[in-house]
């Protein structure tokens, strides 16, 4: 279960006052990798029993143009409010087969809009919010 691996299992808290918010009771390197996996997998319509239809979000050009899949994903989900450090590591990523979801000689190219909004997701911006 999802929820469990991002360190909030169900019904699982014993306090009355619910789950820490305080940074050393979640912030870890296997926390945050399994906060991005998440994010992942829920932009790409990889989890169970969920559907995300992201064009509305991100816009009808980001299909075809993975920076105008950015820059939909960051104003949706972080309210482009994101530092510039960010925004240049997000970028790096947008050349990635991953992302463009073809090989690399192919000259078609189809954004995979599920892995440029789960990075968004996954960015510091958003994981503070």
């Amino acid at each position: 279960m999802w929820v469990a691996r991002i360190g909030q299992p169900l019904y699982m808290c014993q306090p009355p006052t619910g789950y820490s918010d305080k940074a050393e009771a979640w912030v870890n390197t296997g926390a945050l990798l399994n906060r991005l996996n998440f994010s992942l997998a829920l932009a790409s319509n990889r989890m169970r029993g969920t559907r995300t239809d992201l064009s509305p979000l991100l816009g009808n050009e980001a299909m075809s143009d993975p920076k105008a899949a950015l820059e939909g994903a960051l104003q949706a989900f972080l309210g482009g409010q994101a530092t510039p450090q960010t925004v240049e590591t997000l970028t790096k990523q947008l050349e990635s087969p991953q992302v463009l979801q073809a090989k690399l000689d192919d000259p078609v190219k189809r954004v995979d809009t599920g892995v440029v909004a789960g990075l968004v997701l996954g960015a510091p911006e958003f994981q503070r919010r």
